[in-house]
């Protein structure tokens, strides 16, 4: 996975992401590629709607995880 600069990013609760628990996971290549492509994706239509990009480690991926155990809309998440 790449990783962002939001390490210094202070995250909705307050603490700074790089104060969270980390996972490490590995992912196979093709799931990787498509995690990046979504991201790209989504990350355009929050810039056009909100004026501001979202970052990986504070949002996108607790959104991709919490839409996974949740069945939550990955969008409404993230409020796209």
């Amino acid at each position: 996975m790449t990783t962002d600069d939001s390490d210094s990013t202070l995250s909705e609760t307050g603490s700074a992401v790089k104060d969270r628990p980390s996972v490490l996971m590995y992912l196979p290549e093709e799931i990787r590629q498509e995690l990046d492509i979504r991201f790209d994706e989504l990350n355009a239509k929050h810039k056009r709607q909100h004026g501001e990009a979202l970052e990986k480690n504070r949002d996108y991926y607790p959104a991709v995880i919490e839409a996974g155990l949740t069945d939550k809309d990955l969008k409404d998440i993230l409020d796209i």
